[in-house]
């Protein structure tokens, strides 16, 4: 495959990604999913109820994940931007902590990592940084976001899942003590940490290498961020004071950082092609 045309594995591996998040987030969710589905872990509604709102949670971030690696690599990757390529090694990476989880789906994961470390190989050699740096200081805005979310990340892969069952502020012992149910619990809230770990990873390395050189598409693909707050202010209604000040910040990081300056990359990929 022409070099130039490898960012294709990469975007179809996106793809990929959006396609299961909205199998979690529309499908699954909805009580008529495969009856029974659950039967061998519960047949409490509440706690299936719990389920479901968890796994639209996790569609939603793994529609975001998806976002992130197909935008990114059907645009700057694309045009050969060296900090896309960064940015996208972290696919390969998501693959691996996926797999160690999901172990029984290797068949499917293990090729699909290879593709993706094909597909980045391949470009290796025709990077381009952008010329015009950015004057301005919005990509820090970003990458304090992108901290942020790494935080949130943290919470849900390490400490969620290591509580007590009974702890007064965040045990689940008003929803169930059923250790079978609270370990298929834990396991998710590992598994959605890892979509929130892809995204947080996204957005600094997006934000420190891409907007801080002054890429336009570096500053596209963020709008992922301020889009998924506003989707959670519907499903976690109760933090709205919170996203509305992290959608508020995101604005201002976008206003601060709007690249003014066209990108010698665009240039030298029209003549490439």
């Amino acid at each position: 495959m022409n070099k130039l045309n490898a960012w294709k594995i990469l975007a179809g591996i996106g793809l990929l990604f959006i396609g299961w998040g909205i199998h979690q987030a529309f499908v699954i969710p909805p009580p008529t999913y495969e009856p029974g589905h659950w039967d061998w872990l519960t047949k409490d509604p509440v706690i299936l109820d719990y389920i479901r709102f968890w796994f639209r949670n996790q569609g939603i971030w793994t529609i975001a994940n998806g976002l992130f690696f197909s935008i990114i690599s059907a645009t700057a990757f694309r045009k050969q931007e060296r900090w896309a390529w960064y940015a996208l090694t972290y696919i390969p990476v998501h693959i691996i902590f996926l797999t160690s989880q999901f172990y029984w789906l290797f068949f499917i994961t293990i090729p699909i990592l290879l593709v993706s470390i094909w597909a980045l190989w391949k470009n290796i050699e025709m990077l381009s940084q952008v010329v015009e740096k950015g004057h301005n200081y919005g990509w820090i805005l970003f990458t304090f976001i992108g901290f942020l979310i790494l935080y949130f990340a943290y919470d849900n892969i390490f400490v969620l899942p290591a509580l007590d069952v009974n702890d007064p502020d965040r045990g689940w012992a008003w929803l169930t003590t059923d250790p079978e149910v609270m370990e298929y619990i834990k396991f998710y809230f590992r598994i959605f940490g890892l979509r929130v770990l892809s995204v947080a990873l996204m957005t600094i390395l997006t934000a420190s290498i891409g907007l801080r050189e002054g890429s336009r598409n570096a500053w596209n693909v963020l709008f992922i961020i301020p889009v998924l707050f506003a989707v959670h202010m519907v499903v976690w209604p109760w933090l709205f004071p919170i996203l509305i000040g992290l959608i508020f910040i995101c604005g201002i990081a976008l206003w601060m950082s709007f690249p003014k300056k066209a990108m010698s990359s665009d240039q030298e990929f029209e003549k490439a092609v």
